[in-house]
């Protein structure tokens, strides 16, 4: 089997469970093997936990991502020079950078530079995509090791970005 063959044994599908004649009863060593050996066990990576933990862990979790989720959507909404999508139903924001005139290549460019900005820090990560021909960029509250802290840290360089393109632009952003 495969699994013993990484395991250290000589595979080639246990070859009838090498190793014993027709008067032995030869049983692998299941030691050497594991659900891991063969293929992703996923279901294993749920069902574990929720017995460790219980199913309302689970639920304060997901509260709390799509609680720092909705703080995050509120406090971009106060930035003027960001325009955020819709309230999210889920724990991902979208947003980008408005300009005064309302060009969206300029915007674009100015939604780029700030992800960017975020991203260089090191401490988190914000991606884009295109939506209705526009770049935006999404913070995604995903990990359980996210917490308010990092949401906060990430809102302050969101802000510190914006002010200092402002200040540095004059007028480009509304």
């Amino acid at each position: 089997m495969r699994a013993r063959a990484r395991s250290g044994g000589d595979a080639s599908y246990l070859r009838d469970l090498q190793g014993y004649d027709s008067n032995d009863v030869h049983l692998p060593d299941f030691g050497n093997t594991s659900p891991e050996f063969t293929r992703p066990n996923r279901g294993l990576r749920v069902w574990l936990p929720l017995h460790l933990h219980g199913i309302a862990a689970f639920r304060d979790a997901l509260d709390e991502k799509l609680e720092l989720a909705q703080h995050a959507y509120h406090a971009l909404q106060q930035l003027a020079q960001i325009r955020v999508f819709p309230e999210p139903d889920l724990s991902i924001i979208a947003f980008y950078c408005r300009s005064a005139n309302g060009n969206s290549a300029e915007e674009d460019i100015a939604t780029e530079e700030l992800v960017r900005y975020v991203n260089g820090s090191g401490h988190v990560f914000l991606a884009t995509t295109r939506i209705h021909e526009r770049t935006v960029a999404r913070i995604a509250i995903l990990n359980v090791r996210t917490t308010a802290a990092v949401i906060e840290d990430t809102l302050s360089m969101i802000g510190a970005f914006v002010t200092e393109k402002a200040s540095a632009a004059q007028g480009k952003f509304a």
